[in-house]
C-alpha cells in the first residue's frame, strides 16, 4: 500500500500483533480411530498435539494419562 493511500484512508489501525511459536493447526484430514487394549485406551489420531489429546482423553474417561496412548502417523 502506498503512503498516500494509507494517509487518505478513512480508518487506519496501528498495532503490533504477536503469535505463539507453536499452534495446533491440523494439516490433514480429520480422523480418529480408538480401541481398548485391556484397561488402556489406544487412539490413532491426526493431531499435531498428541500430549494434549492424551490429557483431554484421560480427563474425559477418568483414566491416568499413562493408560492413554495416542499414536500419530
Amino acid at each position: 500500500m502506498s503512503p498516500a493511500a494509507l494517509a487518505s484512508a478513512t480508518v487506519t489501525y496501528d498495532e503490533t500483533f504477536t503469535t505463539p511459536a507453536e499452534v495446533n493447526n491440523p494439516m490433514g484430514l480429520f480422523a480418529t480411530a480408538a480401541r481398548w487394549d485391556g484397561g488402556r485406551l489406544v487412539v490413532h489420531d491426526c493431531t499435531q498435539w498428541p500430549m494434549m489429546t492424551r490429557h483431554v482423553l484421560a480427563t474425559v474417561f477418568g483414566l491416568p494419562e499413562d493408560d492413554v496412548r495416542v499414536l500419530v502417523p
